[in-house]
């Protein structure tokens, strides 16, 4: 008889059973990557018709803005400094609504959604405060460039009240705005794109309003 050598190397025999359950395996790998691959579908689906819902509605309320300018015809002609100026004013409005949105979702996230009336109170008092001052800067900063374009002073008092009142308005939609729709069970991530809209139409709206108060 052959004796066994250090180096001989035994051939280990595979089950049937062993080879089942890899097969088993094997599919239940493959149903489980289908399963992702269409639940992934659906919400990529889900996804797409929450935005884009959001969006054309938004589109079609925004062309208020072209509606609204369209009435103050005689004081874009004869005052350039509006146009001039329109787009800085409704970008700054957007851009402070956003700014205040984007801090409070971030806390509702944190939070988990559960604001209580007191805290409401506590965080619109705060943004107040915030948009006061901030609308004061802006404001200032803006009647400053308007100086620095060549503008007379009657020019700066308009677009330095316009920029004052589209800020602080902006500031106090944009907390409110999630609050109000985390309240009533809606997504507060949609107040962003609903409050840039929002702010576009009353950013236009304050601009002739103020101007031709003060341009007259």
């Amino acid at each position: 008889m052959r004796q066994r050598l250090p180096n001989d190397v035994e051939t280990a025999e595979v089950s049937p059973a062993a080879d089942d359950d890899d097969k088993y395996a094997k599919q239940r790998a493959m149903s489980g990557a289908v399963a992702t691959m269409n639940a992934n579908q659906k919400s990529t689906q889900a996804e797409f018709k929450s935005r884009s819902s959001v969006l054309v509605s938004l589109m079609i309320v925004q062309s208020v803005s072209g509606i609204i300018l369209s009435r103050f015809d005689n004081l874009i002609k004869d005052h350039m400094i509006v146009t001039l100026f329109l787009t800085m004013l409704v970008g700054a409005g957007g851009n402070a609504g956003n700014q205040a949105t984007v801090s409070i979702v971030q806390l509702l996230a944190t939070q988990g959604g559960k604001i209580t009336a007191s805290d409401e109170v506590n965080i619109m008092s705060r943004e107040l405060k915030l948009g006061f001052m901030l609308a004061c800067l802006l404001g200032a900063v803006a009647g400053f460039r308007v100086l620095l374009t060549g503008g007379h002073y009657l020019e700066m008092t308009a677009i330095s009240a316009t920029a004052f009142f589209i800020v602080q308005i902006s500031v106090v939609l944009g907390a409110g705005l999630p609050l109000t729709m985390a309240r009533f069970g809606v997504d507060p991530a949609h107040a962003g794109p609903v409050i840039q809209v929002v702010m576009d139409i009353i950013g236009v709206t304050l601009t002739c309003l103020v101007c031709s108060a003060v341009l007259a």
